[in-house]
Protein backbone atom coordinates (compact mmCIF):
# COMPACT_ATOMS: atom_id res chain seq x y z
CA UNK A 1 0.00 0.00 0.00
CA UNK A 2 1.06 2.73 -0.67
CA UNK A 3 -0.18 5.85 1.86
CA UNK A 4 0.65 4.08 5.11
CA UNK A 5 1.77 7.59 6.20
CA UNK A 6 -1.03 9.57 4.61
CA UNK A 7 -3.72 7.66 6.38
CA UNK A 8 -1.60 7.77 9.98
CA UNK A 9 -2.09 11.56 9.09
CA UNK A 10 -5.30 12.06 8.45
CA UNK A 11 -6.93 10.24 10.88
CA UNK A 12 -7.75 11.45 13.86
CA UNK A 13 -5.91 11.25 17.26
CA UNK A 14 -8.28 7.82 18.10
CA UNK A 15 -5.30 5.31 19.53
CA UNK A 16 -5.41 2.40 16.75
CA UNK A 17 -3.36 -1.07 17.23
CA UNK A 18 -1.68 -1.91 14.20
CA UNK A 19 -1.41 -5.59 13.58
CA UNK A 20 -0.99 -8.57 10.88
CA UNK A 21 -3.49 -9.56 8.48
CA UNK A 22 -4.05 -13.04 10.57
CA UNK A 23 -5.69 -11.34 13.57
CA UNK A 24 -9.18 -11.37 15.05
CA UNK A 25 -11.32 -8.44 14.79
CA UNK A 26 -11.79 -7.96 18.59
CA UNK A 27 -11.13 -8.88 22.46
CA UNK A 28 -14.11 -10.31 23.00
CA UNK A 29 -13.50 -10.51 26.90
CA UNK A 30 -12.06 -7.61 27.70
CA UNK A 31 -14.78 -5.67 25.46
CA UNK A 32 -11.93 -3.99 23.96
CA UNK A 33 -10.47 -4.08 20.43
CA UNK A 34 -7.85 -6.47 20.31
CA UNK A 35 -5.45 -7.94 18.06
CA UNK A 36 -4.85 -12.14 17.97
CA UNK A 37 -2.98 -14.58 15.95
CA UNK A 38 -5.47 -16.87 14.97
CA UNK A 39 -5.28 -20.96 13.98
CA UNK A 40 -8.09 -21.19 11.17
CA UNK A 41 -9.56 -24.86 9.83
CA UNK A 42 -10.98 -24.52 6.90
CA UNK A 43 -14.30 -26.32 5.99
CA UNK A 44 -14.69 -27.20 2.34
CA UNK A 45 -16.05 -25.01 -0.55
CA UNK A 46 -19.62 -25.17 -1.10
CA UNK A 47 -20.59 -23.95 -4.83
CA UNK A 48 -23.50 -21.93 -4.91
CA UNK A 49 -25.80 -22.00 -7.69
CA UNK A 50 -26.09 -18.79 -9.58
CA UNK A 51 -29.09 -19.60 -11.46
CA UNK A 52 -32.19 -21.65 -11.89
CA UNK A 53 -30.96 -23.00 -15.66
CA UNK A 54 -29.29 -22.70 -18.82
CA UNK A 55 -30.36 -19.68 -21.90
CA UNK A 56 -30.40 -21.52 -24.79
CA UNK A 57 -29.88 -19.80 -28.66
CA UNK A 58 -32.87 -18.04 -30.13
CA UNK A 59 -33.09 -17.75 -33.83
CA UNK A 60 -35.73 -14.67 -33.36
CA UNK A 61 -34.71 -11.86 -35.68
CA UNK A 62 -36.25 -8.95 -32.69
CA UNK A 63 -33.49 -10.21 -30.23
CA UNK A 64 -30.78 -7.63 -31.02
CA UNK A 65 -26.99 -7.55 -29.68
CA UNK A 66 -28.45 -5.07 -27.67
CA UNK A 67 -30.75 -6.90 -25.18
CA UNK A 68 -28.27 -10.09 -25.28
CA UNK A 69 -25.62 -7.52 -23.89
CA UNK A 70 -28.16 -6.41 -21.17
CA UNK A 71 -29.36 -9.82 -20.05
CA UNK A 72 -25.57 -10.83 -20.06
CA UNK A 73 -24.83 -8.07 -17.00
CA UNK A 74 -28.10 -8.95 -15.21
CA UNK A 75 -26.79 -10.26 -11.71
CA UNK A 76 -28.69 -13.28 -10.02
CA UNK A 77 -30.17 -13.38 -6.53
CA UNK A 78 -28.04 -15.27 -4.44
CA UNK A 79 -29.57 -17.85 -1.40
CA UNK A 80 -29.32 -16.59 1.92
CA UNK A 81 -25.79 -17.58 3.88
CA UNK A 82 -25.62 -17.83 7.37
CA UNK A 83 -23.06 -17.98 9.77
CA UNK A 84 -22.96 -18.64 13.40
CA UNK A 85 -20.90 -17.88 16.85
CA UNK A 86 -19.96 -21.27 18.74
CA UNK A 87 -23.00 -21.37 20.77
CA UNK A 88 -25.23 -19.94 18.35
CA UNK A 89 -25.99 -17.00 20.41
CA UNK A 90 -25.18 -14.34 17.13
CA UNK A 91 -25.92 -15.09 13.88
CA UNK A 92 -24.89 -12.95 11.16
CA UNK A 93 -27.03 -13.58 7.21
CA UNK A 94 -26.05 -12.58 4.10
CA UNK A 95 -27.72 -12.23 1.10
CA UNK A 96 -28.09 -10.44 -3.12
CA UNK A 97 -31.40 -8.83 -3.43
CA UNK A 98 -32.51 -8.92 -7.15
CA UNK A 99 -30.07 -6.01 -8.08
CA UNK A 100 -27.03 -7.74 -6.93
CA UNK A 101 -26.99 -5.38 -4.19
CA UNK A 102 -25.16 -7.56 -1.23
CA UNK A 103 -26.93 -7.16 1.70
CA UNK A 104 -26.52 -8.54 5.82
CA UNK A 105 -27.89 -8.41 8.99
CA UNK A 106 -26.75 -9.64 12.35
CA UNK A 107 -28.83 -10.58 15.33
CA UNK A 108 -28.45 -11.64 18.99
CA UNK A 109 -30.43 -14.77 21.01
CA UNK A 110 -32.61 -13.56 17.94
CA UNK A 111 -33.46 -10.08 18.44
CA UNK A 112 -31.93 -7.96 15.64
CA UNK A 113 -29.38 -5.85 16.02
CA UNK A 114 -28.73 -4.55 12.41
CA UNK A 115 -31.41 -5.17 9.75
CA UNK A 116 -30.88 -5.81 5.72
CA UNK A 117 -28.20 -3.28 5.46
CA UNK A 118 -25.91 -2.89 2.64
CA UNK A 119 -22.39 -3.24 1.87
CA UNK A 120 -20.05 -2.24 -1.13
CA UNK A 121 -16.97 0.36 -2.06
CA UNK A 122 -16.52 2.76 -4.84
CA UNK A 123 -13.31 2.69 -6.47
CA UNK A 124 -11.52 5.08 -9.18
CA UNK A 125 -9.54 2.32 -10.80
CA UNK A 126 -6.55 3.39 -13.89
CA UNK A 127 -4.66 0.62 -15.61
CA UNK A 128 -0.97 -0.52 -13.88
CA UNK A 129 1.42 1.97 -15.35
CA UNK A 130 -0.31 4.42 -16.49
CA UNK A 131 -1.03 8.33 -14.69
CA UNK A 132 -4.55 9.34 -12.96
CA UNK A 133 -7.47 8.22 -12.30
CA UNK A 134 -9.79 6.70 -15.32
CA UNK A 135 -12.92 4.92 -14.27
CA UNK A 136 -15.55 5.29 -11.49
CA UNK A 137 -16.40 1.60 -10.21
CA UNK A 138 -18.98 1.11 -7.53
CA UNK A 139 -18.28 -2.32 -6.11
CA UNK A 140 -22.00 -1.99 -4.58
CA UNK A 141 -24.57 -3.92 -6.86
CA UNK A 142 -24.79 -6.16 -10.10
CA UNK A 143 -22.86 -9.01 -8.06
CA UNK A 144 -23.32 -12.54 -8.50
CA UNK A 145 -22.36 -15.45 -6.16
CA UNK A 146 -19.16 -17.54 -6.82
CA UNK A 147 -18.68 -19.04 -3.26
CA UNK A 148 -18.58 -19.58 0.50
CA UNK A 149 -16.14 -20.76 2.39
CA UNK A 150 -15.99 -21.43 6.22
CA UNK A 151 -13.62 -21.64 8.70
CA UNK A 152 -13.14 -22.09 12.67
CA UNK A 153 -11.03 -19.84 15.07
CA UNK A 154 -10.36 -21.15 18.38
CA UNK A 155 -6.54 -20.04 20.18
CA UNK A 156 -6.12 -18.61 23.34
CA UNK A 157 -3.51 -15.25 23.07
CA UNK A 158 -1.39 -13.01 25.42
CA UNK A 159 -2.67 -9.64 26.36
CA UNK A 160 0.18 -6.97 25.81
CA UNK A 161 -1.33 -5.10 28.77
CA UNK A 162 -4.24 -5.44 31.61
CA UNK A 163 -5.63 -7.35 34.49
CA UNK A 164 -6.09 -10.75 32.60
CA UNK A 165 -3.37 -12.17 30.70
CA UNK A 166 -4.82 -14.37 28.30
CA UNK A 167 -7.93 -14.40 26.59
CA UNK A 168 -9.86 -16.41 23.58
CA UNK A 169 -10.13 -15.95 20.20
CA UNK A 170 -13.30 -18.48 19.34
CA UNK A 171 -15.09 -17.35 16.60
CA UNK A 172 -16.64 -18.45 12.95
CA UNK A 173 -15.73 -17.24 9.47
CA UNK A 174 -17.83 -16.67 6.59
CA UNK A 175 -16.30 -15.58 3.13
CA UNK A 176 -18.24 -15.19 0.29
CA UNK A 177 -17.05 -15.02 -2.99
CA UNK A 178 -18.81 -12.35 -5.15
CA UNK A 179 -17.95 -11.68 -8.74
CA UNK A 180 -19.54 -8.69 -10.36
CA UNK A 181 -21.19 -9.33 -13.86
CA UNK A 182 -20.23 -7.36 -17.05
CA UNK A 183 -17.88 -6.98 -19.68
CA UNK A 184 -14.65 -7.42 -17.52
CA UNK A 185 -15.93 -9.24 -14.15
CA UNK A 186 -14.76 -7.71 -10.74
CA UNK A 187 -14.50 -9.84 -7.98
CA UNK A 188 -15.29 -8.65 -4.08
CA UNK A 189 -14.60 -11.18 -1.21
CA UNK A 190 -16.49 -10.20 1.94
CA UNK A 191 -15.15 -11.93 5.09
CA UNK A 192 -18.23 -12.33 8.23
CA UNK A 193 -16.91 -13.40 11.19
CA UNK A 194 -19.37 -14.14 14.62
CA UNK A 195 -18.36 -14.90 18.03
CA UNK A 196 -20.23 -15.26 21.32
CA UNK A 197 -20.38 -11.73 21.98
CA UNK A 198 -19.30 -9.79 18.76
CA UNK A 199 -19.17 -10.01 14.88
CA UNK A 200 -16.88 -8.67 12.34
CA UNK A 201 -17.06 -7.95 8.32
CA UNK A 202 -13.82 -6.90 6.43
CA UNK A 203 -13.68 -6.64 2.08
CA UNK A 204 -10.87 -8.28 0.44
CA UNK A 205 -10.14 -7.25 -3.06
CA UNK A 206 -8.26 -10.23 -4.66
CA UNK A 207 -5.66 -9.19 -7.05
CA UNK A 208 -7.58 -8.98 -10.59
CA UNK A 209 -6.87 -7.76 -13.95
CA UNK A 210 -9.91 -6.12 -13.99
CA UNK A 211 -8.54 -3.28 -11.33
CA UNK A 212 -5.27 -2.53 -11.30
CA UNK A 213 -3.97 0.42 -9.23
CA UNK A 214 -7.51 1.93 -7.32
CA UNK A 215 -8.78 5.00 -5.52
CA UNK A 216 -11.64 4.19 -2.75
CA UNK A 217 -13.49 7.47 -3.12
CA UNK A 218 -15.98 5.89 -0.62
CA UNK A 219 -16.77 3.03 1.41
CA UNK A 220 -20.76 1.86 1.77
CA UNK A 221 -21.13 -0.08 4.53
CA UNK A 222 -24.47 0.66 6.25
CA UNK A 223 -25.75 -0.16 9.79
CA UNK A 224 -29.69 -0.07 9.64
CA UNK A 225 -31.44 0.21 13.05
CA UNK A 226 -35.16 -0.77 13.20
CA UNK A 227 -35.65 1.93 16.00
CA UNK A 228 -34.51 5.49 16.70
CA UNK A 229 -31.87 4.02 19.82
CA UNK A 230 -30.37 6.37 22.17
CA UNK A 231 -26.22 6.32 21.22
CA UNK A 232 -23.45 8.15 22.58
CA UNK A 233 -21.62 10.51 19.80
CA UNK A 234 -18.23 11.56 19.46
CA UNK A 235 -19.49 14.80 16.82
CA UNK A 236 -16.18 15.86 15.72
CA UNK A 237 -15.91 19.24 13.33
CA UNK A 238 -13.66 18.18 10.94
CA UNK A 239 -11.45 14.90 10.37
CA UNK A 240 -8.31 16.51 11.31
CA UNK A 241 -9.96 17.09 15.05
CA UNK A 242 -8.70 14.88 17.85
CA UNK A 243 -11.04 12.83 19.55
CA UNK A 244 -10.03 14.19 23.35
CA UNK A 245 -14.13 15.51 23.40
CA UNK A 246 -17.15 13.96 25.04
CA UNK A 247 -19.24 11.36 24.01
CA UNK A 248 -22.68 13.23 24.15
CA UNK A 249 -25.55 11.43 24.62
CA UNK A 250 -28.58 11.67 21.30
CA UNK A 251 -30.91 9.66 19.29
CA UNK A 252 -29.81 7.83 16.40
CA UNK A 253 -31.29 10.50 14.15
CA UNK A 254 -29.32 13.63 15.89
CA UNK A 255 -26.48 12.29 13.73
CA UNK A 256 -26.66 14.19 10.32
CA UNK A 257 -25.98 12.89 6.65
CA UNK A 258 -23.00 15.61 6.96
CA UNK A 259 -21.96 14.46 10.92
CA UNK A 260 -18.46 13.45 11.28
CA UNK A 261 -18.50 10.46 14.20
CA UNK A 262 -15.88 9.14 15.36
CA UNK A 263 -15.70 5.55 16.86
CA UNK A 264 -17.05 3.87 19.02
CA UNK A 265 -20.50 4.65 18.89
CA UNK A 266 -22.14 2.81 21.58
CA UNK A 267 -25.70 2.26 21.34
CA UNK A 268 -28.59 1.44 23.74
CA UNK A 269 -31.22 -1.20 22.58
CA UNK A 270 -33.18 -1.43 24.89
CA UNK A 271 -34.06 -4.31 27.41
CA UNK A 272 -30.06 -4.39 28.65
CA UNK A 273 -28.55 -4.84 25.16
CA UNK A 274 -26.08 -2.71 23.88
CA UNK A 275 -23.88 -2.50 20.76
CA UNK A 276 -20.68 -0.63 19.65
CA UNK A 277 -19.75 0.16 16.44
CA UNK A 278 -15.71 0.01 16.20
CA UNK A 279 -12.75 -0.69 14.05
CA UNK A 280 -9.55 -3.21 13.86
CA UNK A 281 -6.86 -3.66 12.09
CA UNK A 282 -6.55 -0.50 10.48
CA UNK A 283 -3.39 -0.81 8.01
CA UNK A 284 -2.99 1.18 5.29
CA UNK A 285 -6.38 2.91 5.38
CA UNK A 286 -8.61 5.44 6.11
CA UNK A 287 -10.24 5.90 10.06
CA UNK A 288 -13.61 4.86 10.15
CA UNK A 289 -15.92 7.33 10.76
CA UNK A 290 -19.97 7.13 10.53
CA UNK A 291 -22.99 9.76 9.41
CA UNK A 292 -26.44 9.00 8.77
CA UNK A 293 -28.08 8.47 5.24
CA UNK A 294 -31.37 10.83 4.85
CA UNK A 295 -32.88 9.29 1.64
CA UNK A 296 -35.10 6.48 3.24
CA UNK A 297 -34.69 7.07 6.89
CA UNK A 298 -37.20 7.53 9.07
CA UNK A 299 -37.73 6.98 12.93
CA UNK A 300 -38.03 3.61 13.00
CA UNK A 301 -35.26 2.62 11.32
CA UNK A 302 -32.04 5.00 10.98
CA UNK A 303 -29.44 4.09 8.94
CA UNK A 304 -25.68 4.80 9.50
CA UNK A 305 -22.63 4.62 6.41
CA UNK A 306 -19.37 4.73 7.09
CA UNK A 307 -17.74 7.94 6.19
CA UNK A 308 -14.00 7.94 5.58
CA UNK A 309 -11.17 10.27 5.92
CA UNK A 310 -9.96 11.85 2.93
CA UNK A 311 -5.98 12.09 1.95
CA UNK A 312 -4.83 15.55 3.02
CA UNK A 313 -2.90 15.65 -0.60
CA UNK A 314 -6.19 14.85 -2.38
CA UNK A 315 -9.62 15.53 -0.83
CA UNK A 316 -11.66 13.76 -3.34
CA UNK A 317 -10.03 10.28 -2.49
CA UNK A 318 -10.00 7.91 0.46
CA UNK A 319 -7.50 5.49 0.22
CA UNK A 320 -4.58 4.65 -2.21
CA UNK A 321 -4.04 1.24 -3.08
CA UNK A 322 -3.87 -1.52 -5.21
CA UNK A 323 -4.81 -5.44 -5.28
CA UNK A 324 -4.92 -7.40 -3.41
CA UNK A 325 -6.11 -5.37 -0.77
CA UNK A 326 -7.97 -5.92 2.71
CA UNK A 327 -9.68 -3.53 4.54
CA UNK A 328 -10.30 -3.43 8.37
CA UNK A 329 -12.88 -4.68 10.19
CA UNK A 330 -16.32 -3.43 10.61
CA UNK A 331 -17.00 -4.51 14.30
CA UNK A 332 -20.41 -4.51 16.09
CA UNK A 333 -19.57 -5.55 19.83
CA UNK A 334 -22.69 -7.00 21.44
CA UNK A 335 -23.09 -6.70 25.25
CA UNK A 336 -26.21 -8.01 27.44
Amino acid sequence: LHHTHEAVAHHNSTTVNVAPNNVAPFDTKRGTIGFVNVASTPTPVRRVPTSGGAMTRTHLPIVSALVLSAVATVAVAGPQETVTSPSGVVEISFRLDEMGQPLYSVSFAGRPIVADSGLGLTLRTEARGTRGPQETVPLTSGFRMLDVRRATHDEEYVFVAGKTRTGRDHSQEMTVALEQVGEQPRRLDIVFRACDDGAAFRYVLPEQGALGDLYIISEDSQFRFLENHKAWILELPEFETNSEREFVPAPLLAIKPESIVGPPLTIELGGGLTVAIAESNLVGYSGLHLARIEGGNDSRQPVLVTKLAPLPSDPGVCVRAATPLKTPWRVLMIGD
